[in-house]
């Protein structure tokens, strides 16, 4: 097997139908910003959704940005786990990075907004496949370890919906 090194990324949608106590903050806070920052493209409040004000103005999405900047404390108050992403012995996989995106939202109707964050893995080393599993560890342990180096910390993790692999690079050694 080749050695490979990934990052990993895990989309959570979050909308009005959530359960949850931060994904409720993250809803309502990120709305709550929205409707405000939108003002700026929507001077006369002709539009209601984002999709219509990013149509019209380009400009409009930064809106991504400018609504996570709101809920930026309660993602950095995760440690750096992704929430609902555990590996096989149920420990929270970590995250390096995030991304928030709003889907879609309407200043008329909160059920409408719907947004996204995107946690991004730092690099993880791929040191087999199981099955329908990983066999993984944080960092890139190819670049400094000997052959007959034992990799500890190593745990195997299935890809659930929402994850896909945001970077792949073969390590050479």
């Amino acid at each position: 097997m080749e050695k490979a090194v990934i990052q990993l990324k895990y989309r959570q949608v979050i909308d009005h139908n959530t359960e949850d106590f931060l994904e409720k903050m993250i809803f309502q806070l990120s709305y709550d910003e929205f409707k405000l920052k939108s003002q700026v493209y929507n001077p006369e409040q002709k539009l209601t959704r984002f999709s219509q004000m990013k149509a019209i103005d380009g400009r409009a999405n930064s809106l991504h940005y400018k609504s996570g900047f709101a809920v930026s404390g309660y993602l950095e108050s995760l440690n750096k786990a992704i929430p609902g992403f555990a590996n096989e012995a149920g420990q929270p996989v970590l995250f390096e990075s995030y991304r928030f995106e709003v889907i879609e939202s309407d200043i008329t109707d909160i059920s409408k907004h719907q947004v996204a964050v995107h946690y991004i893995t730092g690099n993880l080393s791929v040191l087999g496949v199981l099955g329908d599993k990983l066999l993984l560890a944080y960092g890139n342990r190819f670049s400094d370890a000997l052959p007959t180096d034992p990799i500890e910390d190593c745990f195997l993790l299935a890809l659930p919906k929402g994850v896909t692999i945001n970077r792949f690079h073969i390590s050479v050694s």
